[in-house]
């Protein structure tokens, strides 16, 4: 029988740095350094334990038997959000097929095909979701094993997305260079001060309430004048130690679906190395309130040992007055995905970046491990 492994050639939780021209239906998604790469997910056996399939997978959209379609473009969505489409299994055989396993590149990715027959000479519609949590491209795979009488085959279908907000900034970090999502101090410390341009991608005026927790400054524009859509303003990530540098730059707008955004800042005293698979590297928890907290999903991947899966034993934050509580975590026998709450406490108030550590259970190990993962939110009253 046919096992299908996860396929890794794109990692769905990679919040892969954009080039953001002006037009959003023009942006693109080049690649980007490898200090700002999660570390990728090496390729794992299924869950069973059995050996890997010996057929290796196949172009999905031509073919006898093949994915109609076989890559699917949700385009430009927002945060948090659930996507749905429909995928066909054509079958121009004279004979019928058996779904043997369909396995997923992480938790973000759902489906249901397992033992399903795909009729001789017909097809086998079925649903398939992908949920996305923080900006960028985000990329799915899921490996589908078909078998029959003398018939093999491993098909792959592909999704992706680009997870924009309302609001974005960019920066050019070059001199009549490109628009871009993030910072670049690594080629040029001086970087760590300039401007950035900050705009809504569907054209309505809002306010730019801070820039790095720091009332903004801004180059073009009065309080005085009627907001618009568009704004330049000064930032300022430098520091007087590699600690103290930020990792991301947080802006504040007014805008209900984009209170809070940010911007990588690439330095040399800002390298993220986790020693576990976060499959990103900050999370955003929004507005939060004592009434009503925050919660953020995250990732961690590579958590399978030879002795079993390994689990959060439990979070705590490194901020005195924001409290971070494990609210739930599943896991799909590879990886395991944790749901945070965060509440502000007494005196809590504005902007804050602030990691937040993770205690972790690995089967076969002695001790636990610890690790901290940024997160960002705006406590209110």
């Amino acid at each position: 029988m046919l096992i299908a492994t996860a396929w890794i050639a794109a990692s769905c939780a990679l919040d892969v740095f954009a080039s953001a021209p002006t037009s959003l239906a023009s942006q693109a998604a080049p690649s980007r350094p490898a200090q700002d790469r999660p570390v990728p997910t090496a390729p794992v056996a299924p869950a069973t334990g059995r050996s890997a399939p010996a057929v290796p997978p196949s172009p999905s959209a031509s073919g006898p038997v093949r994915l109609e379609p076989a890559r699917i473009d949700f385009g430009f969505v927002r945060p948090h959000t659930k996507l749905d489409s429909t995928v066909s299994i054509v079958n121009d055989l004279d004979q019928p097929l058996t779904i043997s396993a369909a396995q997923p590149t992480c938790q973000c990715t759902t489906v249901d095909l397992v033992g399903k027959v795909i009729p001789a000479r017909g097809k086998l519609d079925f649903p398939i979701s992908m949920k996305v949590s923080s900006t960028g491209l985000k990329q799915a795979a899921v490996q589908i094993a078909i078998e029959g009488a003398g018939f093999e085959r491993v098909l792959v279908v592909e999704l992706s997305a680009q997870v924009v907000y309302s609001i974005r900034a960019v920066t050019q970090n070059a001199p009549g260079g490109p628009w871009d999502p993030f910072i670049d101090a690594a080629t040029n410390p001086a970087r760590v001060r300039g401007e950035v341009k900050v705009e809504s991608l569907d054209g309505k005026p809002f306010k730019v309430l801070s820039v790095g927790m720091k009332p903004p400054q801004f180059l073009d524009w009065a309080p005085s004048q009627a907001p618009k859509s568009s704004y330049r303003v000064r930032y300022d990530v430098s520091a007087v130690d590699c600690p103290s540098m930020p990792r991301y730059l947080i802006l504040e707008t007014d805008r209900t679906d984009a209170p809070l955004i940010d911007m990588r800042v690439r330095h040399e005293c800002t390298h993220i190395k986790p020693a576990v698979g976060f499959a990103e590297f900050r999370a955003n928890a929004g507005i939060v309130s004592p009434s009503s907290p925050g919660t953020f999903e995250i990732e961690i991947k590579r958590m399978k040992t030879p002795a079993g899966v390994g689990r959060v034993l439990g979070v705590s934050s490194m901020r005195s007055d924001m409290k971070a509580e494990l609210v739930e975590q599943t896991n799909d026998g590879e990886s395991v995905l944790a749901t945070v709450r965060l509440t502000p406490l007494a005196g809590a108030s504005g902007v804050m970046l602030f990691p937040v550590k993770f205690a972790f259970e690995l089967p076969g190990q002695p001790r636990q491990v610890e690790e901290q993962l940024l997160v960002y939110a705006k406590a209110v009253p």
